[in-house]
């Protein structure tokens, strides 16, 4: 009997599902992987799917540990079964996308990784992208810019105000005292530097953290074009720290300001570039996952929202309280409790049953810690480390 093909394939594509909370339960998911979570996961799904699946932004807003990965998930793959063309997952650093790809083969979602090239099921729309934020916010996009940018159908940011940082961290350059951009750009502006501060620049060139001086605006328009020069040089050169954010600040030089310390020279536009990235400003679906305790202007001044999507978040309703943190200033409490002793205490409680996690404001103030027993955490252990807790 002859079988035709082309009808079944036809058959197959047009009966894909697309409500999630169905979805969910035909997924190929690991067997220790039961029901949604009732009643949050269920009702953000129910609701975006009847009233807001349509809607071009929607900002789902949960607290933390509700499970707002698997939604997003989730909302993708039915927007991939919609044919809504390319769907994008961007995280806002490698270590969330080693965890959000680690959800996905555990519920049994589809989706691609990103290597040399842009997956073809990707692009294609037949499979959901899971990749950092950086991925596509950098000058030199895979993704392209402006008006040669990928058509993507529906783009979703987890840790929405974290991937808003790396859309601003895409178009500023920083360049370490001992670079050789930091010198150029130290000697174009060392006497105009000066009128505005002849103590400071001493300690600036004496490599004082806390030194900061701001580039007069008046003088960095004059000098535009050697700007330009020095800048395109060292991008030509594929020098680092410019190569990734020259192509969105090449054009835009006098709307930039720029800042030398006794370590490093920030140049950063005044506002975000965010414009730049086609695949996401052109994108026909948004959807922002965010915690409950954030600030939200962010999204109408860097991402151009509308008040009226940032007033009306996808919410869980019912849920009035989700645990409480209790913050104590040891110090305070007994003045032996000073830095050397949390130091002694702490870094060294290698047999603790309980994680213990220390931010510094600095690596050096890191290297004190470690000094003492702690582990360093950096970004080519963070996964692991991470796990131990």
């Amino acid at each position: 009997m002859a079988v035709d093909f082309g009808k079944r394939i036809g058959t197959s594509a047009s009966s894909k599902e697309t409500d999630p909370v169905k979805i969910y339960d035909k997924l190929d998911r690991q067997v220790e992987k039961g029901p949604l979570r009732q009643p949050v996961q269920s009702y953000v799904l129910e609701q975006w799917y009847s009233e807001l699946k349509d809607q071009r932004d929607v900002i789902v807003k949960l607290h933390t540990g509700e499970g707002k990965t698997l939604i997003g998930l989730l909302m993708l793959q039915s927007k991939v079964n919609s044919g809504n063309g390319p769907a994008l997952y961007l995280c806002p650093n490698n270590y969330l996308v080693s965890q959000v790809c680690q959800q996905a083969e555990e519920f049994g979602v589809p989706f691609v990784v990103a290597g040399e090239d842009l997956p073809p099921e990707f692009i294609d729309g037949e499979k959901m992208l899971i990749t950092s934020a950086q991925m596509l916010f950098n000058g030199m996009s895979r993704f392209g810019l402006d008006g040669g940018s990928i058509q993507v159908g529906t783009v979703l940011l987890d840790d929405a105000h974290a991937c808003i940082d790396v859309v601003k961290d895409s178009a500023t350059l920083s360049a370490p005292k001992d670079s050789q951009v930091y010198q150029d750009l130290f000697n174009l502006f060392q006497e105009s530097l000066r009128t505005q501060g002849a103590g400071t620049i001493e300690d600036i060139k004496n490599g004082d953290y806390d030194a900061i001086l701001s580039v007069p605006y008046w003088d960095w328009v004059s000098r535009e074009s050697e700007i330009a020069e020095i800048l395109s040089k060292h991008a030509k050169q594929k020098v680092k720290t410019v190569k990734f954010c020259w192509p969105l600040i090449k054009d835009q030089l006098p709307r930039c300001r720029c800042v030398f310390s006794g370590t490093h020279v920030e140049i950063a536009p005044y506002m975000s570039p965010v414009n730049r990235f086609g695949s996401f400003e052109n994108a026909s679906h948004r959807i922002f996952m965010s915690a409950t305790l954030s600030d939200d202007s962010f999204f109408i001044k860097d991402l151009g929202i509308s008040k009226e999507t940032v007033e009306a978040p996808l919410t869980f309703p019912d849920r009035k309280w989700s645990g409480e943190k209790m913050i104590l200033l040891p110090n305070m409490i007994d003045s032996s409790l000073n830095s050397e002793f949390l130091v002694n205490k702490l870094a060294k409680a290698k047999d603790s049953k309980y994680g213990i996690v220390v931010l510094t404001p600095s690596f050096n103030r890191a290297e004190f810690w470690k000094s003492a027993g702690a582990s360093l955490v950096t970004k080519d252990n963070i996964y692991e480390e991470v796990n131990k807790l």
